[in-house]
């Protein structure tokens, strides 16, 4: 068996941040606890405390309705109508892999033997820190302080039930587990586009770490995925797929539809609409507002057009305009030389009246030196992490 940990990123599995609490949707965490630095909030529904380890939900709705999914891809004449998950609850002690592994034997049970022999039946779990009760929130503008004291002092309670739920994980022979990571900036702005109320801000420019949920599951995970890896291609997929497989045991020959399946994920959300024309890859230094049906706007070309537009109105007054339109292509897939080059020239100057070229100079410079920066500090944070 194995299964991912890391930080919430997917709306349709994952029990994010934005959800209401759990008693009102059917959602059940592993577990939570009352934090008094948060007042006047209300615990979510868990099977779990995390601070006693009392037993206090002997059911989990939404972990019934996904081991039913799970029957959709065999043929109906062979399977069962449905699966009685409430076995899975008696006697259930504090230990995550003990609940997953009693999952994946519910699950193998109903499995038709030529369907997927019992030896090779191993099944695949998401672990986010939600189920916790983490926040993987993130950050959206400069300004962003509500809540956190709050926020801190929850994270430190989940962060001592994810400890315990990953060591469970590396002491059990029955499961293997992989983190699987993602560019943090990307997965936020993501979580941005598709979650958050109209109007809301996102400035790409901000610094962002992985969670700390993240880089602590590598001390305890079997494995690591970058899961950008796995999207690029045929040999990338396949890649990704054969190294989760090995922890198990297993292998498999990626076919065209495999490879379709995990490689052409972001194709398929392009062509459903769900991915924005415009975002951090091809403005790094911009602010965006969210607009319906998941699009985005400019709201800001960010700081270094902002000083450059000043510095015109300064310099020859109000009928000077400064105007710019992003680069078409992911900067940080270019050298610094290039990617300083890309983003001059994709972005113009409108003049409506005629201004020096030392003047246009200057913005060019102030250009090249900001996306230079930013490039640097990007590069210095991805080798840190990487160490």
């Amino acid at each position: 068996m194995k299964k991912p940990s890391g930080h919430a990123d997917n709306k349709k599995t994952g029990n994010d941040d934005k959800k209401a609490p759990a008693s009102k949707t059917g959602y059940m965490l592993w577990s939570t606890s009352k934090v008094a630095e948060c007042v006047g909030k209300a615990p979510n529904s868990a099977m779990f405390d995390s601070v006693t380890h009392a037993y206090m939900n002997q059911e989990n709705p939404k972990m019934a309705m996904k081991l039913n999914n799970v029957l959709d891809n065999i043929t109906a004449s062979k399977r069962s109508d449905n699966l009685d998950s409430t076995s899975l609850y008696p006697g259930l002690s504090y230990n995550l892999a003990e609940y997953f592994v009693r999952t994946r034997d519910l699950i193998c049970a109903n499995v038709p033997a030529d369907v997927c022999p019992p030896s090779d039946c191993s099944i695949t779990l998401k672990m986010f820190p939600q189920f916790v009760d983490g926040i993987t929130f993130g950050v959206r503008t400069s300004i962003d302080k509500k809540h956190v004291a709050c926020q801190n002092a929850q994270n430190e309670m989940a962060m001592a039930a994810w400890k315990d739920a990953l060591t469970s994980f590396k002491q059990s022979p029955k499961v293997a587990s992989i983190t699987l990571e993602r560019d943090e900036l990307q997965r936020q702005f993501s979580m941005f586009h598709r979650m958050d109320p109209l109007g809301q801000l996102f400035e790409c420019s901000i610094p962002r770490e992985a969670t700390a949920f993240a880089t602590v599951s590598k001390d305890y995970t079997d494995s690591q995925i970058q899961v950008e890896d796995c999207w690029r291609g045929e040999k990338g997929a396949a890649k990704c797929l054969g190294d989760a497989l090995a922890l198990v045991g297993l292998s498999v020959k990626l076919d065209v539809a495999g490879t379709q399946d995990m490689a052409g994920e972001v194709a398929e959300r392009e062509a459903a609409h769900e991915m924005t024309s415009r975002s951090c890859a091809t403005d790094p230094l911009a602010t965006f507002r969210l607009l319906e049906g998941d699009q985005v706007e400019l709201a800001s070309h960010g700081p270094m057009f902002e000083a450059a537009a000043e510095e015109k109105l300064a310099t020859k007054g109000p009928t000077s305009t400064f105007t710019s339109h992003g680069p078409t292509t992911d900067l940080r897939n270019l050298d610094e030389d290039a990617a300083a080059q890309e983003w001059e020239n994709s972005n113009h100057l409108d003049q409506l009246e005629d201004t020096a070229q030392q003047s246009i100079t200057r913005e060019k410079a102030a250009a090249k030196m900001a996306i230079h920066n930013w490039l640097r500090e990007q590069r210095q944070k991805t080798q840190t992490a990487a160490h």
